[in-house]
């Protein structure tokens, strides 16, 4: 098939046709002024702008091939059509015409006269029905207009013909939603009355109906209700993704081009990673001799070794010793870039590497490899299910590589307002949070960290704010650590997107993780696809440098499980025992102890904290406590104080928040067993750095698993005679394909709910809504609660501008009052309600104002913040606003006598009558 022509001949060629359309009467205005001696922005010069925009975007993101590419295949087996190339060229028509019709409405004389105070226009008309509506209006002139041209002037079947008024219904889906906050797709109805007012109103204004009768509801609507049950082509993601696609595209294109009349900004930096910054990146990271003062680029010694450790033998590397497993990282280094190297142009990479192999280093060479190799990449995500490991790689990627601010950007609840260095010349003359303001709203930075949460809303969502994000996947390396932090229910979906996204935007896609299922088998598209970057996987797992990092002991699983309240005190106190008994044994050998303990529910956490704190033997122990609702400010105390040795004798006591993404090195551990890959993620926080001999994971069994995982395939998987082998010889793929064989049985049974073959169906009729709504990585909504106490002021370093903008002052004691930043929020919040104020401004003192105020934050599962309301009184009605959905835990301090929340211990849980906290 010859190219289809390409968005900017297409755009070009429809103002040549319309240079008398209404639009280009200057007596319609799109935009009011903002600003002193502003005049009134025409339709027509929106129009232009939002289309310069789009083709700025476009060619940004080199999206003329994705589209083509999308098309091609929505069409690919249509065998009927005859004329297969004027067809796809016209849809690829309709779809940059979707963007230049998406404000015709604004014709409306009531839009004119309520909206833009026209004096054009001196009164209200009663009766057009859509009274001050224009993307309505929008909606129907595309039709009405796209429909004329494919009877009089497409020499087409009818056939054909139907296919296209199909595709015309579709792209008017987002013109008709541009301004709701979702996107959705619904047959347009056209009623009697309503009908009769457009048409007279489009005959006044000069916008021909050449064939009145095509235009009665009655047809119409006949004609909807035909093609709503042809939409369902083979081929429905290529369909589905033009649409999102084109929302994003619309949408972005609009609020930049709106951006540009009302602050005077235009925008030509999209953030991505061009030709100077590839090879800045690469230089740093393989040329310069140290990546900061004191710490060596052991990557640039990694070059002139190359041809060792291509040829180095695992047999030479079979006694343990820090030298030898630095050879293991840069021979498993050398072997993942020889396999970028054989396979640039595949899409789809798994990388596998145990504990301590350097995920983070592999990661980047492996990425920078990717953009060697492909020019067309242009944009670094890395995403990832927790907070803390978004932070940890934010700095470590940031470190490296040698950005600054401008360069890259870390988004999560807790990250705040992300700065770029602004001159001061652009500062003077926009304002420095203007400018900051649409780059972190349209993530335009060449390398971005994220949640998993927020990407896959991306791809799936019809939320309008993360589909503006959408175009800029396109030609991008997606990162995407600890996939088995996801809920195996959704790793059908999940390979769905990956695959699909990857094909046809460009998208190189590495999923890494030291306990990695193996999901291309999940999806026919993605199935074989998968290279594998480390091939002697078991040669490095099993080696002693890292399988002999810990060893597992499995002797208290032949305790009794405990099964009413007094057996489980009896446990307790003899799982104290033996843990002092261990922890002293080693202490008289190292002369240094740190010991983790990790419960699978925050109430038996505390129990135990209880217990050691109660007991002579810890006395000399530094006791400390992480868990859900412990604040992130006392997280990273305990964290930094462990990791510089501040203590000679710690006991940790965890909840599942320490599995991933939190750097501590301790020396034995203790788990309430779990899944199996849960508790060799624990185990990566024994030995992390392989350093010390003679350290132990010991498994234990006290909770009920299935009170927490029993919906888990991975629990039902039930692999009891294989755990301790799968754990020792770190065996995770025959879990795994346990776990999967169970998924592609499921899908098989089409009387089964959930499968991937139901979810399907969604797509191919375009639900827009149930294809977000099934598909929740997080399952139970969670509900923010603040915590009005006083934190320390050597806490706030990275808050320090936004306390002094905010007037926020310490106390005598040197700390920040949590009741002080709560009366500023909602000082704020109350400002967001006042049209008087500047958006852009509010909204970014919001932001950065998030950082603070999650300082006094953690999240419950909305059940549990209900709960705590219910039977606590700790969080009163009145302090608790649904206008701002937080919970303010206004009696703290306590409650009966009690404390009800301490900085060092969290919610106080043994007042809690309800044992639904995990």
């Amino acid at each position: 098939m010859k190219p289809f022509k390409s968005f900017e001949e297409l755009i070009e060629d429809f103002n040549k046709i319309s240079s008398d359309f209404v639009i280009n009467n200057p007596i319609f205005k799109a935009h009011t002024p903002k600003q002193k001696n502003q005049i009134a922005e025409t339709l027509a010069e929106h129009i232009e702008k939002v289309n310069q925009y789009a083709l700025k975007l476009i060619e940004a993101n080199k999206l003329d091939k994705v589209v083509d590419g999308l098309i091609i295949d929505s069409l690919s087996n249509q065998n009927e059509f005859i004329n297969l190339h004027e067809l796809s060229e016209y849809v690829k028509c309709l779809f940059a015409r979707s963007i230049i019709f998406h404000d015709y409405g604004k014709i409306n004389p009531n839009f004119q006269v309520l909206k833009m105070s026209n004096k054009e226009f001196f009164k209200l008309d009663d009766s057009i029905k859509i009274e001050s509506q224009h993307s309505a209006l929008s909606a129907f002139i595309f039709i009405h207009y796209h429909i004329q041209e494919t009877i009089y002037e497409k020499k087409i079947n009818s056939t054909e013909r139907k296919f296209l008024w199909g595709m015309i219904f579709l792209f008017a889906n987002p013109i008709f939603y541009h301004h709701s906050p979702f996107f959705e797709h619904k047959i347009l109805p056209f009623e009697e009355s309503v009908f009769n007012s457009l048409k007279r109103f489009l005959n006044e204004f000069k916008i021909e109906t050449k064939v009145d009768n095509l235009f009665k509801p009655e047809q119409l609507n006949q004609v909807f209700s035909s093609l709503k049950n042809s939409y369902q082509y083979e081929n429905y993601f290529p369909i589905f993704a033009l649409l999102k696609l084109n929302f994003s595209i619309l949408t972005a294109s609009d609020y930049y081009s709106t951006n540009d009349y009302c602050n005077g900004y235009e925008v030509n930096d999209f953030g991505l990673i061009d030709s100077k910054l590839r090879k800045d990146f690469i230089y740093n990271f393989w040329e310069k001799d140290f990546i900061s003062k004191d710490k060596e680029n052991y990557n640039k010694k990694l070059l002139g070794e190359w041809a060792f450790y291509k040829t180095l033998s695992f047999k030479e590397l079979e006694i343990r010793s820090n030298q030898n497993l630095n050879h293991l990282r840069q021979k498993m280094l050398v072997e993942a870039i020889e396999n970028i190297r054989a396979n640039k142009d595949k899409n789809l990479f798994y990388l596998e590497a145990p504990t301590g192999a350097g995920k983070t280093n592999l990661s980047i060479a492996v990425a920078l490899e990717l953009l060697k190799e492909n020019e067309s990449l242009n944009k670094i995500f890395y995403v990832f299910p927790f907070n803390t490991l978004i932070s940890q790689t934010y700095s470590a990627v940031k470190d490296v590589l040698g950005l600054s601010n401008n360069e890259i950007v870390q988004l999560h609840s807790k990250s705040g307002f992300h700065e770029k260095d602004v001159s001061e010349e652009q500062d003077a003359i926009y304002g420095k949070d203007k400018l900051n303001f649409i780059d972190n709203l349209f993530i335009n930075f060449p390398i971005t960290l994220f949640s998993h949460i927020k990407f896959f809303d991306i791809l799936k969502g019809n939320n309008k704010d993360t589909n503006y994000i959408l175009h800029r996947l396109s030609n991008s390396i997606v990162i995407i650590d600890e996939l088995q932090s996801y809920n195996p229910k959704h790793w059908d979906k999940v390979i769905f997107f990956l695959a699909n996204y990857a094909r046809y935007f460009n998208i190189k896609v590495i999923l890494m993780s030291a306990t990695l299922p193996k999901i291309d088998e999940l999806e026919p598209s993605a199935e074989g696809q998968f290279i594998r970057l480390v091939n002697n996987k078991n040669d490095y797992f099993t080696n002693i440098n890292f399988r002999g990092r810990v060893k597992f002991d499995f002797s208290l699983l032949k305790w009794d499980k405990p099964k009413n309240t007094e057996a489980r005190e009896e446990y307790l106190l003899k799982l104290k025992n033996f843990l002092i008994e261990k922890a002293e044994e080693r202490f008289q050998k190292e002369n240094i102890i740190n010991v983790l303990i990790e419960f699978i529910k925050k109430k038996t956490a505390g129990e135990f904290l209880r217990l050691v704190q109660a007991d002579e033997r810890f006395k000399d122990y530094e006791c400390l406590l992480i868990s859900g609702e412990i604040l992130e400010t006392r997280r990273r105390e305990i964290i930094n104080a462990i990791k510089a040795k501040t203590y000679k004798k710690v006991l940790l006591i965890t909840t599942q928040v320490v599995e991933a993404g939190v750097d501590i090195d301790m020396d034995l551990g203790f788990k309430d067993k779990s899944l199996i890959d849960s508790d060799e993620q624990l185990a990566g926080r024994i030995n992390r750095n392989a350093s010390k001999n003679d350290c132990v994971l010991y498994i234990f069994d006290f909770d009920q698993e299935a009170a927490i995982y029993g919906k888990d395939e991975r629990f039902k998987a039930k692999l009891y005679d294989d755990y301790e082998s799968i754990l020792e010889n770190k065996d995770f793929d025959k879990l795994y394909k346990k776990v999967t064989n169970k998924i592609k049985e499921k899908d098989k049974n089409d009387m089964e709910s959930g499968t991937l073959t139901e979810y399907k169906e969604h797509f191919k009729n375009f639900k827009f809504a149930e294809i977000n709504k099934k598909f929740k990585l997080i399952e139970e909504d969670n509900a923010s609660v603040f915590v009005p106490l006083p934190i320390p002021y050597h806490h706030f370093t990275d808050e320090l501008e936004t306390l002094k903008y905010f007037d926020i002052c310490p106390n005598s004691n040197n700390e920040i009052l949590g009741k002080d930043v709560w009366s500023k929020y909602i000082e704020l919040m109350e400002s967001k309600f006042d049209k008087t104020k500047d958006y852009i401004s509010n909204q970014v003192q919001l932001k950065k104002f998030q950082g603070l105020l999650s300082k006094f934050m953690f999240s419950v599962y909305e059940k549990d913040k209900l709960m705590l309301r219910e039977y606590s009184d700790i969080g009163s009605a009145e302090n608790y606003s649904e206008r701002y959905g937080i919970l303010y835990l206004v009696n703290w301090q306590t409650y009966n006598g009690d404390k009800i929340y301490t900085y060092e211990g969290g919610l106080n849980l043994k007042l809690i009558k309800n044992d639904c906290m995990l």
